[in-house]
């Protein structure tokens, strides 16, 4: 319920986040979700990630993992897109990527 609550008191933006982490396995801490998004966003911006079988086996996790990492990119308001001609993910338009301190 404290969960539930919290989720409600948070704006809109953090919501989806937060959301996601609570459905991942217990395992799997808060900051290596943040460091893999954080790598996705690195790839995605240099049209570095190749097919998503290859994007997903560069980052070392399964392809339906890497398509709930890449929608929840998507949630937060990333422009992502998949160029066939290009074999890569990219921004539709220049954004960044923020989930911590400057």
């Amino acid at each position: 319920m404290l969960v539930l609550d919290a989720l409600q008191r948070l704006s809109s933006h953090y919501k989806p986040f937060l959301l996601f982490l609570t459905t991942q396995n217990t395992a799997m801490k808060a900051l290596d979700i943040l460091n893999r998004l954080q790598q996705m966003d690195q790839l995605i911006r240099l049209k570095g990630t190749g097919s998503p079988n290859a994007f997903a086996a560069r980052l070392g996790i399964s392809q339906s993992m890497m398509y709930n990492y890449l929608n929840l990119l998507k949630t937060l308001g990333g422009p992502i897109r998949y160029s066939q001609r290009g074999g890569s993910y990219y921004y539709e338009y220049p954004v960044t990527f923020e989930l911590g301190y400057r």
